[in-house]
């Protein structure tokens, strides 16, 4: 037996010799959307039968518990039961425990991209980062949970900054409504992320009290991990790396672009604001696209576990009870991924709609006003054109292209159509009820993206945009010749 450093104590428990650790970008990712929150991001696994079974042993000292529903299942990655311990010391003794376990639905949950039962500790995945001398740091501790909110509070508080500069500015006054509406615009689209990922934080501090944004469960760190077993990190590393590669150059590559039109091509005299709003833009900007990315492995995670589980139920064909259980299991984890993109979509949907529809407006008014007249006014013009629709363009491209549409409810709709082909006739009745449970579980519409749309259409349509000061960059027509910005 290996003799144990003291500067790496038991607490850190060592990992197995031939298991390799997950990416460092993984975890850098992580830790750049502010996603951790509790300590230690692996626990013990329980199916919903022996999460009925374990109420009634702590019904006794907390009647809370006999309250079991399927939210319970999302709540395992929110809080800690009660055996269990949230030190380090601990986690070879609850791995032992979920490696003897009985319950093959709970030895289930441990898959991983080959169907093999993989139990794992922290330290085990490289969240808890140890050197055979010394102990070098982890990327999760106590206070990262105050950490990451805090953060969170303020990157909105910088937005709500550089928002607030301009909006003095245009309060108020009729010709800058257009305008206006394109900061709110770019506003709501930039603070999306940060607000989504403080849900996440409230959903984990109120756990049960919270039942109707359980969807926020999805930037949990512990359902992160839950989803990344499947892809085989160590192996293969983080899945899309050029999706990965252009999620960080596109948003730097129009953030840049961004700087050298207010900061080279604008006349006005320099100003600490000037350099301060692309670079607040391209931060914001990398920060949606990495949560965009995020969403691009938790689908490319479902995916896979999607084709186990297809594999599984046929060869336990006929085991209804077992098929079911695994079945609902991933049901579960993909409705609050799917709850999340439908909510997103919903909010913004009216933001893509607004956006595009604003530009256009922008476009023809410009056409028709004094601005055409001076060519250095239009080559700006030209420009935060260009850079405006690269970045709807942009945001549109990486959403569709990380959900592979705007919505994800292909995903079991295609399961559902593989399971119709695995039907066999001898065991009819068993895949009769498993059909009927899938079908139960969703019913998607496109009802309400059709209804926001048409209001966002009908919102829009009744501003007034005749007089709207287009000629802001320069202000040829009163024969100054002095940007809107110096005056």
């Amino acid at each position: 037996m290996d003799e144990e450093h003291p500067l790496c104590p038991s607490r850190c428990p060592r990992s197995k010799p031939d298991r390799q650790k997950w990416p460092f970008m993984f975890w850098g990712l992580l830790k750049f959307l502010c996603v951790f929150y509790h300590q230690n991001v692996v626990t013990n696994r329980n199916c919903f039968h022996c999460k009925v079974k374990r109420s009634r042993i702590y019904s006794k000292d907390s009647p809370s518990r006999c309250d079991i529903t399927l939210d319970s299942l999302l709540l395992m990655y929110e809080h800690n039961s009660p055996e269990e311990s949230t030190s380090e010391s601990a986690s070879l003794l609850w791995t032992a425990n979920q490696q003897q376990s009985t319950c093959e639905l709970c030895k289930n949950m441990w898959w991983n991209f080959r169907r093999e039962i993989e139990v794992f500790t922290d330290e085990d995945i490289g969240k808890v980062i140890c050197h055979p001398q010394v102990r070098i740091g982890r990327w999760n501790h106590k206070g990262s949970g105050v950490l990451a909110f805090c953060l969170l509070l303020s990157y909105i508080s910088v937005l709500l900054y550089d928002f607030g500069y301009f909006i003095p500015k245009m309060w108020g006054k009729p010709e800058e409504k257009l305008r206006f509406i394109n900061k709110v615009v770019l506003f709501l689209f930039l603070v999306s992320y940060p607000v989504l990922a403080i849900l996440s934080k409230i959903r984990s501090f109120l756990k049960a009290s919270a039942p109707h944004i359980s969807w926020a469960t999805t930037l949990n760190a512990r359902y992160l991990i839950r989803r990344a077993q499947y892809l085989d990190l160590s192996t293969r590393g983080l899945p899309g790396k050029f999706f990965l590669f252009i999620c960080i150059t596109g948003p730097l590559t129009v953030g840049v672009y961004r700087g050298v039109i207010n900061i080279v091509m604008n006349e006005c005299p320099l100003v600490l604001h000037s350099i301060l709003t692309p670079v607040i833009g391209t931060w914001f900007l990398e920060t949606w696209a990495c949560f965009i990315y995020l969403l691009y492995v938790i689908r490319k995670s479902f995916q896979c576990q999607f084709s186990l589980l297809l594999s599984y139920i046929k060869e336990n064909e006929g085991n209804v009870d077992l098929c079911r259980g695994a079945l609902m299991s991933a049901a579960v984890d993909f409705s609050c991924f799917r709850q999340l993109c439908d909510f997103y979509i919903v909010v913004i949907f009216p933001v893509g709609v607004f956006s595009i529809t604003s530009n256009m407006t922008w476009a023809y008014l410009l056409t028709s006003s004094c601005v055409i007249d001076d060519k250095h006014a239009m080559t700006i013009q030209t420009h935060i054109t260009i850079m405006v629709w690269s970045e709807i363009i942009l945001g549109y491209f990486l959403y569709s292209s990380a959900l592979g549409g705007m919505r994800v409810a292909y995903l079991w709709e295609n399961f559902y159509f593989n399971m119709l082909q695995l039907k066999s006739i001898p065991h009819l009745s068993f895949w009769k009820e498993l059909l009927i449970d899938m079908s139960k579980c969703f019913k998607d519409s496109n009802i309400l993206l059709a209804t926001v749309l048409c209001s966002v259409i009908g919102i829009y349509t009744t501003f007034d945009f005749s007089d709207q000061d287009v000629a802001y960059l320069i202000s040829i027509c009163n024969g100054t010749n002095i940007t809107m910005f110096c005056l």
